[in-house]
């Protein structure tokens, strides 16, 4: 547990970590790891907090709080992230993760937000509640990406990914939302509750998604968006559900005050 002012993981030309994590061969659980800062949690650069097993135990929990969290590549070749996996051929079951910020979570450039599994144990969930979400690539060539899969050895399923915010969810710049399975795991379900989404590719991409891969076996699940004010799809925004697999796409439903395509 850790309980301070400000938290700053920077990894400049390497990486710095902060890790709870269930070797190969292990029996045992995982410890959680729970991380509070009163103002600012600054991950860049290659920056990683992880709970996660490779073993038979299962991970421990994440749970970050801040009054504003940022997540932030910074052009780094290192995996600047949060994450629960389950590794392959693994039986032990994925660490939850709850992120909380008061104000706002920002994931810039490749900031990666995962729960996967590629074992035979199931997949934590994601829960964010924060004032406001932004998850933006900056330059249109980074993918920024909050996401719940499951991989193309998994038979476990995937976890659930719930955003609740305050006030607005933006996906810009080629960031995106995915729960997805290429394996022979279900895909978890997506629940989004906001007062107002913008998804805009600013000529590129921007997605919220529940896709079944191809080569998969495993189904895709529920993608449930509900706004207070609107949704705003616009130059390369996409909300959809599909499947390039065996498995069925999941289902669509949308409770928005206006919609604009």
């Amino acid at each position: 547990t850790i309980h301070s002012r400000d938290v700053l993981l920077d990894g400049e030309s390497s990486t710095a970590s902060i890790a709870s994590i269930v070797k190969a061969g292990a029996t045992g659980n995982g410890g959680d790891i729970s991380i509070t800062a009163n103002k600012l949690m600054k991950i860049v650069s290659g920056g990683s907090i992880n709970a996660s097993t490779y073993g038979q135990g299962d991970a421990g929990s994440l749970t970050l709080r801040a009054g504003d969290i940022l997540l932030d590549s910074q052009g780094s070749y290192f995996f600047t992230q949060f994450s629960t996996e389950v590794g392959y051929g693994v039986t032990g079951r994925g660490g939850d993760m709850s992120i909380m910020a008061e104000g706002a979570l920002k994931v810039l450039n490749a900031g990666f937000i995962n729960t996967s599994t590629w074992g035979q144990g199931d997949a934590g969930d994601l829960a964010v509640n924060a004032g406001n979400v932004l998850i933006d690539g900056k330059t249109g060539y980074s993918v920024p990406v909050l996401m719940a899969g499951v991989g193309s050895t998994a038979t476990g399923k995937g976890g659930n990914i719930s955003i609740t915010t305050k006030e607005n969810l933006e996906v810009i710049n080629g960031g995106k939302i995915d729960v997805s399975t290429t394996g022979q795991g279900d895909a978890g379900n997506l629940f989004i509750n906001s007062s107002e989404i913008i998804l805009d590719g600013k000529g590129n991409s921007a997605k919220i998604s529940a896709d079944v891969k191809k080569g998969a076996t495993g189904n895709g699940c529920g993608m449930t968006i509900s706004t207070s004010g609107s949704i705003q799809v616009i130059d390369g925004g996409t909300i959809s559900v599909s499947t390039s697999g065996q498995g069925d796409a999941g289902s669509l439903l949308v409770n928005s005050g206006d919609i604009l395509l």
